[in-house]
């Protein structure tokens, strides 16, 4: 089933707010070859994945109010906007690119990821855990730690996401 997208008019049945073309492209800018090695169904899966994961996270701490009452996504909004006072339109640039990064996250903390796997043991105290990374990309804790700071300027209270790592 093709994903169907936010295009910030507030879409009934949006599943992301990301098409998957810019999805390709926002990882391939960042030279993710994984990304695009991995099956389009996944890729999208993934998309809608994080799409959902955002809104349920964040619901109810958008800046601004749902746009329409037909649009199945938190965004666009109305009536939002950002730390300067500009008005926040369609789906924000900075939620597309929280949203790619969590599908990314996804893609490689499901084992979808093409790029060879480092296990590392790292302690803390007396924990110890082992910890996989790929090579070559961003670990999953950074990557989702980089969406969650992209989301911080498009909800009340600002910068007030709070990361814990898993």
């Amino acid at each position: 089933m093709a994903l169907v997208h936010e295009d910030g008019s507030g879409v009934s049945g949006a599943e992301s707010y990301v098409s998957l073309s810019d999805a390709d492209a926002y990882h391939a800018a960042r030279s993710r070859t994984d990304w695009t090695a991995a099956d389009a169904a996944i890729r999208e899966a993934a998309l809608r994945k994080s799409t959902d994961d955002v809104d349920a996270r964040f619901a109810g701490r958008w800046l601004g109010r749902i746009q329409t009452a037909s649009q199945t996504l938190a965004w666009p909004r109305a009536e939002a906007v950002d730390a300067d006072g500009r008005k926040l339109s369609g789906v924000p640039a900075s939620l597309k690119a929280a949203v790619c990064e969590l599908a990314y996250s996804s893609l490689s903390s499901d084992g979808t990821s093409a790029a060879p796997v480092i296990e590392r043991t790292e302690k803390v105290g007396p924990i110890s855990t082992i910890v996989k990374y790929a090579e070559g990309t961003m670990t999953v804790s950074q990557s989702q730690t980089q969406a969650f700071r992209l989301l911080s300027g498009l909800l009340i209270g600002g910068g007030s996401v709070r990361v814990v790592r898993t």
